[in-house]
């Protein structure tokens, strides 16, 4: 059985989402943003993941997939280093599905820096 999950993106107020039919647990998840990170210069993470996860489809939000398991958001965002001037950040909030399919809750079990989530969850 496939473990379906979006992937959300938001940089300098843009929204992207991405679905994906497979693979969508947090190990899974894991090797998706690992394989998306050092990417070239200037091109956003959303973009990286794009490249990296040849599965990844376009879609409107993660609302609007009935089906998921989980749910993953990256905020990039930059930040003032006192070693480096400035340096971009990569959050995740990552939720998982509860209560019933109809009626849903989503439980945050990570929030935290992509680097972190996927030092955790990598196999």
């Amino acid at each position: 059985m496939s473990t379906r999950a979006t992937y959300g993106f938001e940089r300098d107020g843009i929204k992207t989402v991405f679905y994906v039919h497979c693979d969508g647990y947090p190990e899974g998840a894991a090797v998706k943003f690992g394989d998306s990170l050092g990417r070239p210069e200037g091109e956003g993470f959303a973009e990286s993941f794009m490249r990296a996860n040849v599965g990844a489809e376009f879609t409107e939000s993660h609302e609007i997939h009935g089906d998921t398991e989980y749910r993953y958001q990256v905020k990039e965002k930059w930040e003032r280093n006192e070693s480096f001037g400035a340096v971009q950040v990569l959050e995740i909030t990552a939720t998982k599905r509860g209560g019933d399919w109809k009626y849903p809750t989503w439980n945050e079990f990570f929030k935290g820096s992509v680097l972190d989530f996927v030092a955790k969850y990598s196999k």
